[in-house]
């Protein structure tokens, strides 16, 4: 408690100083508008919209953190949903355009919809490291993948709005892919 001086009026009339603490009062909120001054009764609903905003803030917060974790786990696993594309891209297959909507939407999935991203991380990983190198091998993969990894892509641009056209077996690769994770996520529940 505050500790306020007092002025206080003895019984003989003198004036003495007290030092006694007060205690805080509860505020009185006072209506304006109304020529009364009574008491504002909405003070009440502006303490629970300060209460809703506090929690919609701190429900923020928490979603910030949990997408900033997602986004340190993906930094380890190879830089965000993105992982043959980001291969495609820097060979020059994929353009830029293409690949930063697919990195968008690779980013937003993992937040939405991480067992997607991760049964595709359980195969497009190895796959890429495949694909790396200078064998003969793995520039026959890179040749033989691509039209795959291609019509993945145009298809997710063209969903997004980003193409005028979009590729039929991208869109059956992507809903083989929704599928066939929903079906991993099934199994573990």
């Amino acid at each position: 408690m505050p500790i306020v001086e007092n002025r206080v009026i003895q019984g003989d009339g003198m004036l003495s100083q007290s030092t006694e603490p007060k205690p805080n009062p509860q505020p009185i909120y006072f209506n304006f508008a109304s020529s009364m001054g009574k008491p504002d009764p909405t003070h009440r609903n502006k303490d629970k919209r300060y209460e809703e905003q506090k929690k919609y803030q701190a429900e923020q917060l928490q979603m910030q953190r949990e997408a900033l974790e997602l986004q340190k786990k993906s930094a380890k696993k190879g830089g965000g949903g993105s992982v043959l594309c980001t291969h495609y891209n820097k060979l020059g297959f994929m353009p830029d355009s293409i690949y930063m909507v697919e990195k968008e939407v690779g980013n937003m999935l993992e937040i939405t919809q991480p067992e997607l991203v991760e049964w595709y991380w359980s195969w497009a990983i190895p796959l890429t490291k495949m694909l790396h190198g200078e064998t003969l091998w793995s520039q026959i993969l890179t040749i033989l993948v691509w039209p795959f990894v291609r019509a993945w892509a145009y298809e997710i641009a063209y969903e997004c709005e980003a193409t005028e056209k979009g590729s039929s077996i991208g869109k059956l690769f992507i809903r083989y892919a929704i599928w066939r994770s929903s079906k991993g996520k099934a199994a573990h529940a």
